[in-house]
């Protein structure tokens, strides 16, 4: 349970042992591979490889998440020198629901993806800097963009969405019904993800009591 309301459950380990789950996301990385595939060999070159995969759910009464990064920068300076580096890390995003401000659609602030690296990087907490950062980050940002803060996408089911890990997010509240995202990580062929965005040792279907 990342929040109240709000759950991940990781499809890493899990696929092989559940062959309904296994082709699903066959067939989620299928759809990805086809359509957003030259994207991401332009983005992480033609040797990327894949990082990671769930799903989030978000029930009724899920509040807004914290601002938040899905990948760190790889080194901690301003941004005027490091935030020009190549993207190492994309999320690719599959929501399994219609776009709508009630359900609480993802939340991004274009640009500042290339403002992060200014964030620690050493701890899971680091990827959720104060809200006093993501005010000056996003001023920053938005300055540069004619004041356009931030935005939510108008998508439908079965939509792919790509994202550098890198860039400022949130889930918004929910305050209409259950809804499913589907995420999957890559990343360049030499990254290790860290820090580490979830357990490797702990399965969330056998531990959890959903």
């Amino acid at each position: 349970m990342k929040d109240p309301c709000r759950y991940d459950v990781n499809f890493d380990n899990a696929v092989g042992n559940d062959p309904i789950s296994a082709n699903f996301m066959h067939e989620i990385q299928s759809a990805i591979s086809q359509s957003a595939g030259p994207l991401l060999q332009k983005v992480l070159g033609v040797d990327y490889k894949w990082n990671a995969q769930g799903m989030v759910t978000s029930l009724p009464g899920a509040k807004a998440q914290g601002w938040h990064v899905d990948s760190s920068h790889l080194f901690v300076g301003p941004a005027e020198l490091l935030g020009k580096l190549p993207c190492h890390f994309v999320t690719v995003f599959i929501p399994l629901f219609k776009s709508s401000l009630p359900i609480g659609p993802t939340e991004m602030v274009p640009g500042t993806h290339l403002l992060t690296s200014e964030m620690p990087n050493a701890t899971i907490p680091d990827q959720y800097p104060s809200l006093e950062t993501v005010e000056r980050l996003t001023n920053v940002a938005s300055a540069k963009r004619d004041g356009y803060r931030s935005c939510f996408l108008d998508f439908s089911p079965g939509d792919i969405i790509v994202m550098d890990g890198r860039m400022l997010h949130r889930g918004l509240d929910n305050n209409l019904a259950r809804r499913h995202l589907i995420y999957i990580s890559f990343c360049r062929p030499w990254y290790y993800e860290w820090p580490r965005s979830h357990s490797d040792h702990a399965s969330l279907f056998k531990n959890s009591k959903l």
